[in-house]
């Protein structure tokens, strides 16, 4: 199947047409352009989407909301969208739990290389004052800073993936 039709409302003469939607390889990446997009600006209703990479549950209680980033190599400090960054702190406000930030370095850029990955886990405050935060704008987008000194270093999988099952014991332990 090359398209489906679907419904979409026409702002320039505010009739119904039908229109072919494009493939695209992210359902979020359709949902966002294609149909909110022009819903949210014909009606003008603010919305946003949040795409987390993973909530962490322990026994039957949320503790932690994690964003995963992939680099190439190490710097100092790293950029993470704005919007990103308040989707976790809202999401883990919600849900009572600890957001973080994880930085996978691989300088082939496989993420499914962690045997050659090192990481850095970044736990921030989710009730942290923004404008305690820096951001900066690179090529039209916010970002908020992350230094790697506000986290964890390890530098290999084995060492982050320890620490990753005291972590889940550690929560274990708090909810039994």
């Amino acid at each position: 199947m090359s398209s489906v039709v679907a419904t979409s409302i026409n702002t320039t003469d505010k009739t119904k047409m039908s229109m072919p939607i494009p493939k695209y390889s992210s359902y979020l990446y359709f949902l966002k352009n294609d149909v909110i997009k022009e819903l949210c600006d014909y009606f003008n209703i603010p919305l946003a989407i949040y795409d987390v990479d993973a909530l962490l549950e322990v026994g039957k209680k949320f503790t932690g909301v994690i964003e995963w980033k992939l680099k190439s190599e190490h710097f100092d400090t790293f950029f993470v969208p704005s919007f990103e960054y308040v989707g976790l702190k809202k999401l883990s406000k919600c849900l009572k739990c600890q957001p973080y930030i994880i930085i996978q370095v691989n300088e082939d850029l496989n993420p499914q290389d962690l045997q050659n990955s090192e990481f850095y886990v970044i736990p921030f405050d989710r009730f942290e004052n923004p404008e305690q935060r820096e951001f900066v704008r690179r090529n039209g987008t916010h970002f908020a800073v992350f230094s790697k000194k506000e986290g964890l270093y390890f530098e290999n999988y084995r060492k982050f993936r320890n620490w990753f099952a005291r972590l889940i014991l550690q929560e274990y332990n708090k909810v039994r």
